[in-house]
């Protein structure tokens, strides 16, 4: 059976404003090049417009407006799509058909993915089979750690997390996750470091005169989080025994699932005897 063990203090912080780095859409080219299908005739009835390159940084969303405009002759249902996404990038069409002229946003959702510059192809095909396919980059940049930093912490839900101990499903509440301003390093604070019904075994990360216990590393480009190995103090949740430990530890974001996962382990000297946890910390992201 689960046992919860119950939050008896609340922190309140928080965080330094920070400008977040905007996706931009590139002015489009001046000439409309068009790229003609050997296997379809080229749509010279059409003209679309809105298409330009992109310019973003990983785990973003851009859209772009497109209008399909028809330049001559009868009105007709035209099919939009898209092809050439990494992996990591997900598009979709607000309307993928319709009857020129008609509007539709290209909505592109940016997960993890490294730094560059990706060739995408944006294809139109009237029902009378002929087809204008345009080609638009995609770039990518680059976020320093302290831009990373601030967009988790903007993309998860709260700043409290579950502590899930592997070994029979016991749950506990109120390890805090913060962000260091000072040092563009996120950290965690109340980490369960040996769990016990017995408060006086229990401990808890512990620092005096600091919020800032368990220092963790965010890789947006991949979507891994990792607390690099590292030595901290535990206090006793009764008694107030301090005793070192260290920890280690990975995890992932999952955008689908809306979560992320950090699993962690400990290790302390308990009267010379050696003692291993393993704890895995859940939190939401949107």
């Amino acid at each position: 059976m689960n046992r919860i063990l119950l939050a008896v203090t609340a922190l309140a912080f928080t965080f330094t404003a920070c400008e977040k780095k905007k996706s931009s859409i590139l002015p489009p080219p001046e000439v409309d090049t068009v790229y003609i299908d050997t296997n379809k005739p080229v749509d010279t009835s059409l003209t679309i417009a809105g298409i330009s390159d992109v310019r973003t940084t990983p785990w973003s969303e851009v859209t772009l407006p497109i209008t399909v405009m028809r330049n001559n002759g009868l009105e007709q249902k035209v099919t939009m799509s898209i092809s050439g996404l990494p992996e990591g990038v997900k598009a979709k069409f607000s309307s993928v058909t319709g009857y020129t002229t008609f509007n539709t946003n290209l909505m592109l959702e940016v997960g993890f993915l490294e730094p560059g510059t990706h060739e995408l192809k944006i294809m139109s095909v009237s029902e009378t089979g002929k087809s204008r396919e345009y080609t638009i980059q995609l770039v990518v940049d680059s976020m320093t750690q302290r831009e990373a930093n601030v967009l988790f912490l903007t993309r998860i839900q709260a700043v409290t997390l579950q502590t899930v101990d592997s070994t029979d499903s016991v749950i506990y509440m109120q390890t805090f996750i913060l962000n260091n301003t000072i040092d563009n390093h996120i950290y965690l604070r109340d980490v369960v470091l040996q769990f016990s019904n017995n408060l006086s075994d229990h401990y808890r990360s512990y620092m005096p005169g600091s919020n800032y216990h368990v220092q963790l590393s965010v890789d947006v480009n991949k979507g891994t989080i990792e607390i690099p190995l590292q030595l901290i103090q535990g206090r006793s949740w009764i008694g107030g025994v301090i005793t070192d430990f260290t920890i280690t530890g990975s995890g992932m974001i999952d955008i689908d699932k809306g979560q992320y996962t950090i699993t962690y382990t400990t290790i302390h000297d308990d009267g010379g005897t050696l003692v291993t946890n393993e704890y895995t910390l859940i939190g939401a992201v949107d």
